[in-house]
């Protein structure tokens, strides 16, 4: 499963028995080295961003409510995305 993830290619396949899912993915699907029979995967709301932000911090949310998901994330992280916050810290 992608979700909400930016990258400038990506491979989707559906292996034997499974699926797998791109949900809100920025960036261009790419083939992938899979036999030709295999299906790809399932791709939904292709080159946008999706509401929820993040699905795991929705499904905390759902769970165990508003504070399981603070005491997880700091304010920054549930503004938005973090990239540049990210690569700060390493130095970019």
């Amino acid at each position: 499963m992608f979700w909400n993830t930016d990258s400038a290619h990506y491979v989707l396949q559906a292996p034997p028995h499974a699926m797998n899912w791109s949900v809100g993915q920025i960036g261009e699907r790419a083939p992938g080295r899979f036999p030709p029979e295999e299906p790809a995967g399932i791709v939904q709301s292709p080159h946008a961003v999706v509401t929820p932000r993040s699905l795991y911090l929705q499904q905390l949310h759902d769970r165990l409510g508003e504070q399981a998901v603070i005491n997880v994330t700091t304010p920054a992280q549930r503004q938005g995305r973090l990239w540049d916050e990210l690569a700060a810290r390493r130095g970019e």
